[in-house]
This record gives C-alpha cells, sequence and structure tokens, in this order.
C-alpha cells in the first residue's frame, strides 16, 4: 500500500505511538478514519448521481424510440387512408360513367394515367422513406 511494505509501516505505526502518545495518536487515527468514511460517502453520491444520470439518458432515448415509433403507425395510417380514398374515387368514376364499348376505352386510359399518377406517388414516398 502506498509503496510501504508491511515492516516499514510497523515502524512507522512504532514512532507514531511514541512522539503522539497513545491519546493523540488514538484522536488521530478516529479522525483519518472519520475522513475515509467522508470520502467514502461523497464517492458513493457521486456514483448514485452518475447512475441517475444514466438512467435519464436511457428514459430519453426510450421516449425518443416510442415518438418515432408512433410517427412511423401514424404515417402508415395516413398512406392506408389515402390507398383507401384513391381506390373509392376510382370505384366512383367507374360506377358513374356508362359502359359503352368507347367509353370503356376512354375509361380505360383514365384508369392508366390516374395509375401511373399513383405509381409516381408511391415512388416519391418510398423515396422519402414514408412508404412500408
Amino acid at each position: 500500500m502506498f509503496g510501504f511494505s508491511i515492516p516499514e509501516l510497523l515502524v512507522i505505526v512504532t514512532v507514531g505511538l511514541v512522539v503522539l502518545g497513545p491519546k493523540q495518536s488514538l484522536e488521530l487515527s478516529l479522525n483519518i478514519a472519520k475522513a475515509f468514511n467522508k470520502i467514502k460517502s461523497e464517492i458513493k453520491s457521486v456514483q448514485d448521481n452518475i447512475k441517475a444520470q444514466i438512467n435519464e439518458c436511457d428514459l430519453k432515448d426510450s421516449v425518443q424510440q416510442v415518438s418515432q415509433d408512433v410517427r412511423q403507425k401514424l404515417n402508415n395510417v395516413i398512406l392506408d387512408n389515402q390507398s383507401k380514398q384513391i381506390t373509392l374515387n376510382i370505384t366512383q368514376d367507374i360506377d358513374s360513367k356508362p359502359h359503352t364499348e368507347s367509353s370503356m376505352n376512354c375509361n380505360i386510359e383514365e384508369l392508366e394515367a390516374k395509375l401511373n399518377a399513383i405509381e409516381k406517388q408511391i415512388e416519391t414516398l418510398k423515396a422519402h422513406g414514408t412508404c412500408r
């Protein structure tokens, strides 16, 4: 300990007893013990503070992860609702048009144009990472 061997420490303690006397050496050893206990309690307090801060950081990370998950699910719900609305619009368009051969050819062209527009929207959403 501190670069001293046990025989050297015994010599130092013996000289301390002779120089200080038994009463003062007892007070000195009590003061040293109190100082060590105070240092030990301060170290424990610092460790507890560090653990509390680590737990707080973990909580912040958990909250951020949950908020990202919620945002992603909301985006998925919005996309699902948009898809349903587009499908509903297409079906209403089909149902509202007369079903003659010439109107069907016209409807097919309109539907192909709408389908192309939808595919472009999906590609844009995938590029932005908001589509599943």
